[in-house]
């Protein structure tokens, strides 16, 4: 079935919702076709890179009534499409990193909450998904379906949240974190390679575990659907950095639940971010000074937009792309970024090593944003790119592997959309 997502990419200012949703509004406006699936990044309209508890408190959305949800729901009703948006929760007393699905007429039809934290996330006191399955859901694709289920209005209880709150303040403001770093590669890669061990282990790892479903609205068996797994970030990487690089937990998760569409809202950092710098020895106040100047040199002018929608070949990706570093082209994908999401996937590449395929394609969405708050630069390059089930098998363990397909990619150092007509393995009802 084919369907038109769009990623929006963006560089939302800290303590600046409302100018960050003016600029959502406008760059959806310049794309006129007919939308199913916008997806946002992680805490989409608020920042990230938040140093306290109190520092975020203005900013968390209790429920389903903040500022964030009301953004999608508009989005959601005024395009007739499913939105997806990242923001941070307070439920109760306790701080989650949420994100939320929201149908075509306003309904919230998913949640889940981030389950393996960044250590930004712990700085501003957040707490882990207590459900830490990584729940799918069946995503029903009838517009009308959410609707005719409750009404036309109100919310829907959903995997991965342990439940959520009513009222909701809105307002928000944040920074970012999770990393396609060199701590991520330490931890498994050698000059581009898993050893032969490390990948036979993948054969050995499924479980087939029975998935945690909504409450609300269950795995679908009677309209046509998508089964869809939702990822925040850092949970595309080891636990804590501390798990074997191989266990691939939230991708085997994926695999084993047989999503067909993965939607993973992103606060990723470049490579070389001053904040993970472990070149150069800097301090704390130096990764600060070296955050403040790659801002001026690389973001002080008017903010500039890319607005592809396929019609024209993307510019050639960066190999190495780096803060502080040259070169770091700004309208140029970062390779090594978009290479590690892939391999973060491993078990849906067609690899001697990797788990057998009862899919004919499997799409991931990685919406991330850009820009730098205080010693953190982002890593832009949100991607949309496809596995092949039927495709030849490869060692390659990066884009190069012909059973991945790059579908598009915005600049390292932009903000803009991304839209492409996808094929999406669905299930009929």
């Amino acid at each position: 079935m084919k369907l038109k997502i769009a990623c929006l990419q963006l560089n939302p200012a800290i303590h600046q919702v409302e100018a960050n949703v003016a600029k959502v509004r406008t760059l959806l406006a310049s794309v006129k076709d007919a939308l199913d699936i916008v997806v946002l990044p992680e805490l989409a309209i608020t920042g990230y890179n938040f140093q306290s508890r109190k520092a975020i408190e203005p900013y968390l959305e209790q429920g389903d009534t903040g500022r964030s949800v009301a953004l999608a729901q508009e989005i959601a009703r005024l395009r007739n499409c499913f939105a997806v948006i990242g923001y941070p929760e307070l439920h109760q007393s306790t701080i989650y990193n949420l994100a939320v699905v929201v149908g075509p007429h306003g309904q919230v039809v998913h949640r889940y909450r981030k389950t393996f934290l960044y250590e930004a996330d712990e700085r501003w006191g957040c707490s882990e998904n207590p459900q830490r399955d990584f729940a799918a859901f069946d995503l029903v694709l009838d517009r009308d379906y959410y609707r005719e289920t409750q009404g036309g209005s109100g919310t829907a209880s959903s995997e991965g949240t342990g439940n959520a709150s009513s009222e909701g303040t809105g307002n928000a403001s944040s920074e970012g974190s999770s990393l396609p770093t060199s701590d991520g590669l330490k931890s498994g890669l050698s000059q581009g390679e898993l050893s032969q061990s490390e990948l036979s282990h993948l054969s050995h790892t499924s479980n087939s575990q029975a998935s945690h479903t909504s409450d609300v609205f269950p795995l679908a068996s009677s309209r046509t659907s998508v089964r869809v797994n939702l990822g925040i970030c850092m949970d595309l990487n080891p636990y804590k950095f501390e798990a074997p690089f191989n266990a691939f937990e939230f991708a085997m998760r994926c695999y084993d639940q047989q999503a067909r569409l993965v939607l993973c809202p992103m606060a990723w950092l470049l490579p070389h971010s001053p904040s993970i710098d472990s070149k150069h020895g800097w301090s704390a106040s130096e990764k600060l000074r070296q955050g403040n100047a790659f801002a001026l040199r690389h973001f002080s002018a008017s903010p500039r937009y890319e607005i592809n929608t396929g019609n024209s070949p993307p510019p050639s990706a960066s190999p190495a792309s780096t803060a502080g570093d040259s070169p770091f082209t700004p309208a140029v994908p970062c390779t090594s970024t978009v290479d590690y999401w892939i391999l973060r996937f491993f078990p849906f590449l067609n690899h001697p090593h990797s788990l057998p395929k009862a899919f004919r394609s499997v799409t991931v969405v990685t919406c991330n944003r850009s820009g730098v708050e205080h010693d953190v630069v982002y890593g832009g390059s949100s991607s949309i790119f496809q596995f092949d089930g039927t495709a030849p098998s490869s060692t390659a363990i990066d884009s190069s592997n012909p059973s991945v397909s790059v579908l598009g990619s915005l600049g390292q150092g932009l903000e803009g959309i991304l839209v492409r007509e996808v094929d999406v393995e669905v299930t009929l009802g």
